[in-house]
């Protein structure tokens, strides 16, 4: 009790859509949504460089003639 109070809840009594939807309801309450957004972003833009990058690689390593 010294480290956690007197409160308590029982988690396996939700659903795990339910338990999830409070965890998400609760993320998104302290997220920075445009720092989020950005991070998207990068994201993102990091995915499309890596697939660009495996494509040249692939073309190159082709054997030729």
């Amino acid at each position: 009790m010294r480290t956690y109070g007197n409160w308590c809840w029982e988690l396996d009594a939700l659903s795990p859509n339910q338990l999830r939807e409070c965890v998400e309801k609760a993320i998104v309450a302290q997220l920075d949504r445009a720092a989020w957004d950005r991070y998207i972003e990068v994201e993102q833009a990091e995915r499309q460089a890596i697939i660009d990058t495996c494509k040249a690689w692939t073309a190159e390593t082709k054997p030729r003639g």
